[in-house]
């Protein structure tokens, strides 16, 4: 078992069945063993999965064109601070280096506290800690963690109610479920992670990419869409592994857009991520983006273009808000 997997063990059996937000967070994050801090190659092809910022430099090129075309709010003195929610290594900083950029991660946070400019959140949300609850007999209950041997399983936690029993009980009727057993994830860490960033960034631009359903996408998840990541293979079994591999879940887009309205966000685009690349590189017919000193360079900047206006572009989305 891995060390974050004793930590976790030890923590049930003094305290009972753990919510799975906790497992999440444990496992990903845990200042020792997390997932996310072990300093394990993580993405790229040698880690477990790729996001768009690893498709560089052309995912970067048309950020910055982008960026440019906002025209956000600068600092005082004429910087125009990108900060890139969610940094991991740090991908895009050489690529935005016409900015004042600025990383933000579980272990760092190069923001002033308060600034203009733009908030980058790629692959953010799907990485927040969520909780589990299941239906069965038109009964809403939470799922919680249990200790179980050397491994890890589901076990029946208390009654939904109040705010997450009426989120649960929304979605399943916008989702058309019928009253059979369902799955569904609550977004638990979304709201403190948002208000986070409002509280940072005074005015300017929050640009978001992830991947994840609206409500009435929802109903191709009848069991949830939790999912672990390792060496580029999917697994169902998300306590199989805890900091061995990612756990993610798919965004509800329709609660971080209600969430974001709540914090006054004037919501400007929500579309395919392709799209929005599309835009940013048709002014100039991706010039810039497919800039390359020899024909083989060339070649693989198109084919990280095609990936991600069709491949990749198409299953992500991106969302846009100006705050003022």
């Amino acid at each position: 078992m891995t060390e974050a997997g004793q930590f976790i063990q030890s923590e049930i059996r003094a305290r009972g069945p753990m919510p799975f937000s906790r497992f999440m967070q444990l496992a990903l994050y845990h200042p020792q063993f997390g997932y996310y801090r072990r300093g394990k190659q993580i993405f790229g092809r040698e880690g477990d999965f790729y996001t768009a910022a690893q498709l560089q430099p052309v995912f970067g090129r048309l950020l910055a064109q982008a960026i440019s075309q906002c025209h956000a709010p600068a600092q005082p003195d004429g910087r125009v601070i990108v900060a890139d929610w969610g940094a991991g290594q740090s991908d895009l900083r050489e690529s935005l280096a016409g900015f004042d950029y600025r990383a933000v991660d579980v272990d760092r946070d190069e923001t002033p506290e308060r600034f203009r400019g733009i908030v980058l959140a790629n692959e953010l949300i799907d990485a927040l800690p969520v909780d589990v609850a299941r239906r069965e007999g038109g009964v809403w209950r939470e799922s919680r963690v249990a200790a179980k041997g050397d491994g890890f399983v589901w076990c029946d936690g208390p009654n939904l109610e109040g705010e997450w029993l009426d989120y649960a009980e929304r979605a399943a009727c916008q989702a058309m479920w019928d009253s059979a057993a369902a799955i569904i994830e609550l977004p638990v860490g979304l709201r403190s992670c948002i208000e986070h960033i409002d509280r940072k960034l005074e005015r300017g631009w929050i640009v978001l990419f992830d991947y994840g359903y609206t409500s009435r996408e929802l109903m191709r998840f009848p069991q949830g869409t939790l999912l672990a990541y390792r060496r580029h293979q999917a697994y169902d079994d998300v306590l199989a592994d805890p900091s061995g591999s990612d756990i993610t879940a798919h965004v509800p887009f329709d609660e971080l857009r209600r969430q974001a309205r709540v914090l006054g966000w004037n919501e400007l685009r929500f579309e395919t991520m392709g799209r929005f690349l599309l835009r940013a590189g048709e002014a100039d017919q991706f010039n810039k983006a497919l800039a390359a000193s020899t024909e083989a360079a060339s070649a693989r900047l198109r084919l990280q273009l095609k990936s991600l206006l069709f491949d990749i572009g198409e299953m992500f989305r991106a969302v846009v808000w100006e705050k003022v």
